[in-house]
């Protein structure tokens, strides 16, 4: 997983300094082993050991001003946190009991999920992560699942016919 930048993307002070960097983490890079003190020296430039330390491995890696860029924080956008076991229990549920032709409630999608989850001696997920995993399902394939394989096409059908009714030009 790659966490630091792109450097199409890194603005004039990030490639300033990422060479000031350079400038500190270059002949340390060149050393085969680094002493405590060659990196308390390096830290002067406002970073912890651990960061030195992975500038240094970064930099032996691809020795280029580029891969010292200031790095992106947090998680990525998106990432699924849920380990395996908890996901496929959670993609379950969804399947097993939300996507039926009576379609209930997210709410009563989250206590399904609490009770199974439950049953299983796992952390609940949070509701919000069973709203995302369900706006991420294919609108198609839920419309198939629980109206049954003949209703996707007369909806699709008629949200094109109200789509064009809306409008003056309508072009299928």
């Amino acid at each position: 997983m790659q966490k630091w930048r792109n450097w199409e993307a890194a603005g004039e002070a990030d490639w300033l300094l990422a060479l000031k960097r350079e400038s500190v983490i270059g002949p340390l890079a060149v050393e085969a082993r680094l002493g405590l003190e060659r990196v308390d020296e390096a830290a002067l430039l406002g970073l912890g050991r651990s960061v030195v330390y992975d500038l240094v491995k970064r930099y032996r890696q691809w020795p280029q001003a580029s891969s010292l860029l200031p790095g992106k924080r947090g998680r990525e956008l998106k990432a699924s946190v849920l380990g395996l076991d908890r996901e496929h229990l959670l993609s379950s549920c969804i399947q097993e009991f939300y996507l039926k032709p009576e379609r209930p409630r997210l709410a009563a999608l989250a206590l399904e999920v609490r009770r199974r989850f439950a049953e299983q001696n796992l952390w609940t997920p949070n509701y919000r992560t069973i709203i995302s995993r369900v706006q991420a399902l294919d609108l198609r394939l839920g419309t198939a699942k629980r109206e049954g394989s003949k209703k996707p096409e007369s909806c699709s059908a008629q949200l094109r016919s109200q789509r064009c009714s809306q409008n003056t030009r309508c072009h299928d």
